[in-house]
């Protein structure tokens, strides 16, 4: 617990040390693209959903959100749990994906442990996300008659207004 604290005043601390480096003037939409840093006007979102785990061999869309029409946006943060019993992380019994239009996204295509917590979703280096599409977080149950309990996911980060 100590150490999560330690981490959360480091990060504060270098969130202050950047934002003195780089007065806000410096930090506007000219500074940086908006996927790198929100600029004026951002909307934050956050989508977290539920569902129990379908039986095994079986899939199930746990959430499921359109990018608005106009936006582009950022997913900064994820998070992905079983809230039962009998789950074993990196098993490979549960595999969740996020998806977008269909497809997998790079490097979310086959997670097969736990992300974050239910209070503290996992930082990510940022999603893109484009104007219309279908996001989704997916879970498969491959394995384990055991398992059949809820299963958690959430994404949250930031839309902006689209440039095209």
């Amino acid at each position: 617990m100590r150490a999560t604290f330690e981490l959360l005043e480091l990060s504060r601390l270098a969130d202050e040390a950047l934002r003195k480096a780089f007065p806000a003037k410096a930090r506007t939409q000219t500074a940086y693209p908006p996927w790198v840093y929100p600029p004026d006007g951002h909307l934050p979102f956050i989508e977290r959903n539920a569902v129990v785990l379908p039986g095994v061999g079986n899939s199930a869309v746990v959430l499921e959100f359109r990018v608005p029409l106009g936006m582009d946006g950022v997913i900064k943060r994820v998070s992905n749990l079983y809230l039962g019993g009998g789950f074993v992380s990196g098993s490979g019994d549960i595999i969740w994906r996020i998806l977008a239009d269909g497809r997998a996204v790079r490097n979310f295509a086959n997670i097969t442990s736990e992300y974050g917590a239910l209070s503290s979703p996992i930082d990510v280096d940022g999603i893109r996300i484009y104007s219309g599409q279908l996001i989704q977080y997916t879970v498969t149950h491959v394995a384990n008659l055991a398992l059949g309990d809820l299963t958690l996911c959430h994404l949250s980060g930031y839309y902006y207004p689209s440039s095209s």
